[in-house]
């Protein structure tokens, strides 16, 4: 007549209290041993005389939880998003929905990382760009931005500062060049080389005061 599975369970775990073993394997033997012994009393003498058993599988269990730790540290550094399943080895406990689950967890948290680098990215070139101390500046072009906005929040200030004393005197002094060519409403600084063509009457008019002199 066997014992109670619970009964050789709790002496199983009583035995093995601290250690690392899974519940589905300390059940799988309780239910093995229960059909071997045929009286409660028996129950503890039985799982003492198999005590190299249980240590020997604790060590066992042991050993590859730290293989596996050490294998998903390595796959973890190696990791892109793109990459196939891997067949690191863990406890046989662990169902594969969960293990799933916490792949697609690690790739979502990636891509929810490079997401949000690329909006503060965007954010901080929008705000220099509109930047009233930029603003200012007038006749900007596309080029001078390159390789002067900040990429982090710490650095904004700075670039801005820098930006503004770096091109605000050669904008002003291109303002000032450009200023000095246009042709005044009178027309009587024209550009240089330019010939205004004259009617037959100026003409004449030119000539008479000419040889009145």
């Amino acid at each position: 007549m066997a014992v109670e599975k619970g009964l050789v369970l709790s002496a199983i775990e009583t035995k093995l209290k601290g250690k690392s073993l899974s519940k589905n394997f300390k059940e799988n033997l309780a239910s093995k041993w229960a059909e071997k012994i045929e009286k409660d009393e028996d129950i503890d003498s039985y799982v003492d005389d198999r005590e190299d058993i249980l240590i020997e599988a604790n060590s066992e269990a042991d050993r590859r939880a730290v293989a596996a730790a050490k294998k998903a540290k390595e796959d973890k550094d190696k990791e892109k998003t793109d990459e196939k399943e891997d067949d690191v080895e863990v406890d046989p406990d662990t169902p594969k929905w969960a293990k799933d689950l916490f792949k697609q967890n690690q790739v979502l948290t990636s891509k929810i990382e490079s997401f949000e680098a690329n909006q503060k990215s965007q954010s901080i070139d929008e705000k220099f760009r509109k930047d009233e101390r930029i603003t200012s500046l007038k006749g900007l072009q596309e080029h001078m931005f390159k390789g002067r906005i900040p990429k982090n929040e710490e650095d904004y200030e700075t670039s801005v500062e820098d930006f503004v004393n770096d091109w605000k005197p050669f904008l002003e002094k291109n303002k000032l060049s450009e200023e000095g060519n246009d042709t005044p409403p009178s027309g009587a600084g024209g550009k240089k080389g330019d010939v205004k063509k004259i009617s037959s009457d100026e003409a004449k008019a030119v000539v008479a005061a000419m040889g009145s002199n």
